[in-house]
């Protein structure tokens, strides 16, 4: 029932298309792209910002650090519990 609201189809081939970021990316192409890249994002890390944290939270260096990041981006959904953990009685 959407054909008639689609104005590019486009044809599937799952040997070029074997990942979802290849079909998404696929679909900015012209109909004649058959090869094409797909971008790989990278992480710029601030060096001045590290230091600057690790002095601040007293970090030990020398051992693993993990931290968790419970707030959610939209709504309170995927948000951390409220009180968690829950305070224990002083």
């Amino acid at each position: 029932m959407r054909y008639g609201i689609l104005n590019d189809i486009r044809p599937f081939d799952k040997k070029l298309l074997d990942q979802t970021v290849k079909r998404f990316s696929y679909l900015g192409l012209e109909h004649s792209s058959d090869n094409f890249e797909v971008f790989v994002p990278g992480l710029n890390v601030d060096e001045e910002n590290t230091r600057r944290c690790i002095a601040q939270l007293g970090l030990d260096t020398g051992k693993f650090t993990v931290a968790l990041l419970p707030g959610a981006e939209y709504g309170p959904a995927k948000s951390w519990p409220y009180r968690y953990p829950p305070t224990s009685p002083a």
